[in-house]
């Protein structure tokens, strides 16, 4: 189990790869604990072996691409805040 315990807690998605994972391997240098989410469930538990249980917690968020190519074909416009007409 991890734990947090005395660490601030930083939640960093995109935490497997890019500037995601450099922003998490910066914190748990300077002694946060990270919260990783991800999609890439391989990534994340390499990460989860390479950091200490008191660093980093993995998180992989799971999709469905049928339902994420459905939204894009129809201009889905994802969860961005409604925006009243004026």
């Amino acid at each position: 189990m991890s734990t947090a315990a005395g660490k601030k807690i930083a939640i960093v998605t995109g935490s497997a790869l890019g500037l995601g994972y450099e922003l998490a391997r910066q914190l748990i240098g300077k002694g946060w604990f990270v919260a990783g989410i991800d999609f890439n469930t391989a990534r994340q538990e390499e990460l989860s072996r390479t950091f200490g249980a008191d660093e980093y917690r993995a998180f992989v968020r799971r999709h469905q691409r049928r339902g994420v190519r459905e939204g894009l074909r129809r201009g889905h416009q994802g969860d961005r805040p409604h925006r009243p007409a004026h």
